[in-house]
């Protein structure tokens, strides 16, 4: 949990200072990655639920990566949940809010965050190619 405030945290802090120096995201960025991250949520989404682990004997091993799997599948629907959220509401017209030089932009929060989760999305496809080929390997020395 505590790492997911840290990234949280960290989406807020570079979209202030993007805010700050004035870059904003164009609604054509929000729908082009709304588009690519529906995209991605499907493929993610299909990748984790295709994993078998019938021919594993090994009951350790199949307990801690149906649960690690069980997280990430709640994780890419909770992602795609709140960036499907945000693409609406990148659609408003919200007040940037200024405290001294620093500027918040929800626009810039969105695009921040829309880019996080292409990076997620991205990093967790390693991880689950690694995955299954941990799992192929685990099969053949079966």
């Amino acid at each position: 949990m505590a790492k997911w405030f840290l990234r949280i945290f960290a989406v807020c802090a570079i979209s202030i200072f993007a805010g700050t120096l004035g870059i904003s995201f164009s609604k054509d960025f929000f729908n082009t990655m709304f588009n690519v991250l529906g995209i991605m949520f499907s493929v993610a989404l299909g990748q984790v639920l295709s994993f078998s682990f019938s021919s594993i004997t090994n009951e350790d091993f199949v307990l801690q990566h149906r649960s690690q799997l069980s997280k990430i599948q709640n994780i890419f629907i909770l992602l795609f949940s709140f960036s499907a959220a945000f693409f609406f509401l990148s659609e408003k017209e919200i007040p940037i809010k200024n405290i001294n030089i620093v500027k918040f932009s929800a626009n810039c929060f969105f695009g921040c965050f829309d880019i996080f989760c292409l990076v997620y999305f991205i990093i967790n496809f390693i991880g689950l190619v690694k995955l299954k080929s941990e799992i192929d390997d685990l099969i053949r020395k079966s």
